[in-house]
């Protein structure tokens, strides 16, 4: 990728977490509205996206041209400050939601292994110069069984969530399959698996 992708990419999530910010600061006498609440989830998804980019550079080169927005950094420290005390600023208590909650980094970090791992065996995955590929003929399948879901789960899976992060090491393809088994572990015991499901529907009708 060129450098002036790379560039504006940054550039729009930056301007991206200003917008949402400017928007919040306007609406302070809303704090109790639900559109001030899904604004303020939004804020803290394009921070999640700025600072997964800048992650992502540092992993691939060692360094960075770009620097996190100074006012961002202050903020965070702020929050940091009253965390450090054991108080949660209303910036993040307001983010709570009601009812199902959404799939967090966790989930989508160890679903995004499994996605790795599919695409490793039907297409290759670059990384670090080079592709990984995965002799698997059947890995839907393999990662079903793993993870001990249904086809259209992966399906959905596929669709949905995006490769994870393989991080700055040379990873191979027994190394993607390990973080794929490792990522079905944590996914079973987190009672995610069809199995886990089942059981728990069976204890609510007993």
């Amino acid at each position: 990728m060129s450098e002036r992708p790379v560039e504006h990419e940054w550039l729009a999530l930056c301007h991206a977490e200003r917008d949402h910010t400017a928007w919040l600061e306007d609406h302070l006498s809303e704090t109790e509205s639900e559109e001030f609440r899904k604004r303020l989830r939004d804020w803290w998804g394009s921070i999640e996206r700025l600072l997964a980019f800048h992650k992502k550079e540092l992993a691939e080169s060692g360094v960075t041209s770009r620097n996190i927005p100074i006012c961002l950094l202050s903020t965070l420290c702020g929050f940091a400050g009253y965390l450090a005390i054991g108080q949660i600023p209303d910036p993040i208590a307001h983010t709570a939601t009601e009812g199902r909650r959404k799939i967090g980094p966790s989930y989508r970090r160890d679903v995004g292994f499994a996605v790795a791992y599919i695409r490793a065996a039907k297409q290759g995955i670059p990384h670090q110069g080079e592709t990984i590929t995965i002799a698997d003929k059947a890995p839907v399948k393999t990662v079903c069984e793993a993870f001990d879901v249904k086809r259209t789960a992966v399906r959905n899976w596929q669709r949905n969530v995006p490769v994870a992060d393989l991080g700055a090491n040379k990873v191979d393809s027994e190394i993607l399959t390990y973080l794929m088994k490792s990522a079905a572990q944590r996914y079973r015991v987190a009672g995610r698996s069809e199995r886990a499901i089942h059981r728990r529907g069976r204890a609510q009708l007993a």
